[in-house]
């Protein structure tokens, strides 16, 4: 008979093979191992089972799945990336018992990665001392540590943690103002949305006015639809152009499908067939000619195109 061990470890490398796959990394593999299995797996002499195991546990919202973690970090695990995937376990099941272990990781931790991780899971977590902490994390040494705590504030609705992310907007470090902006629209504050704005005014850079356009789609306010159209006709940046158009598609502002029907003429083929994607979603019955007008004109430059690959190269065609 085959052993335990060697029966875990068949079964986690068959997990290791689905999940590098995308088509198959939704979860779906991770529980089809049996529960009791993966709970002796965290005990395993062999570090990278202890982890995989850990990895599908996290999967499992079954009673005594966040216990069976925490048992395995009372034992005082060794291994750097097991507590790493332990905590990213602990942050997908998302249930209170775990908070002692998280914050006794962000205060004890000494890996930058693992810690980076435990504040990354408060996200998930709907608790006061869940906010506590990471807004105590936002000032970690470590900028690794302080853009997960960032990012967990954005599951937060305090005054506390709206005012701080307002702060936060103002940091030196890029991905920390990034990251507080996708944040502060996901507390739903009312001051989003002039924040927002602004931000996107002043975006001194290709990334600064792409992670705000990012923001504003987020947001959805119609009141922002102006600033989204005045970037889309000023810039000269394609992809920022096409950030601006999923952005005022999900204003749903009034007049805006001028936009839309104007990308229908760009140069770049991505613009135009964003341009074409949300018309069709939500345009009406006057903007038919434009579309069918534009749907001609790519039908006859695929034609020229395969034409004149048929006369270039007649046997590869």
């Amino acid at each position: 008979m085959i052993g335990q061990s060697k029966l875990v470890l068949l079964c986690l490398v068959v997990i290791s093979v689905c999940y590098s796959q995308n088509a198959y990394s939704n979860g779906w593999e991770h529980t089809s191992i049996d529960f009791n299995l993966l709970v002796s797996a965290l005990d395993d002499s062999n570090p990278n089972i202890r982890r995989r195991a850990a990895e599908s546990l996290g999967f499992r919202q079954q009673a005594g799945t966040t216990d069976a973690l925490l048992a395995r970090l009372k034992k005082n695990e060794t291994d750097a990336r097991v507590r790493q995937e332990i905590y990213a376990a602990l942050g997908k099941i998302g249930e209170n018992t775990a908070l002692r272990a998280l914050q006794a990781c962000l205060e004890k931790e000494k890996d930058k990665m693992v810690r980076a991780q435990c504040a990354g899971a408060l996200g998930n977590i709907n608790s006061e001392l869940a906010e506590q902490l990471a807004l105590k994390g936002i000032h970690d040494e470590d900028n690794r540590v302080r853009v997960q705590a960032v990012a967990s504030l954005g599951s937060f609705r305090s005054a506390a943690t709206v005012q701080a992310l307002k702060m936060l907007i103002n940091d030196k470090f890029a991905p920390i103002k990034n990251t507080a902006l996708l944040s502060l629209v996901r507390t739903g504050s009312m001051e989003a949305t002039a924040i927002l704005v602004e931000s996107l005014e002043q975006s001194s850079n290709h990334e600064q006015a792409l992670v705000s356009l990012q923001a504003l789609t987020l947001l959805a306010d119609p009141d922002t639809a102006e600033a989204i159209r005045k970037v889309y006709t000023q810039s000269n940046d394609e992809e920022i152009k096409r950030y601006a158009l999923v952005a005022m598609a999900n204003t749903r502002a009034q007049r805006s499908e001028s936009l839309f029907l104007e990308a229908l003429s760009s140069e770049d083929s991505e613009t135009r067939i964003l341009g074409l994607e949300v018309l069709r979603n939500f345009g009406g019955p006057g903007e038919v000619p434009a579309i069918i007008d534009r749907a001609m004109i790519e039908c006859s430059d695929l034609f020229v195109e395969d034409s004149d690959q048929v006369l270039l190269n007649q046997t590869g065609t």
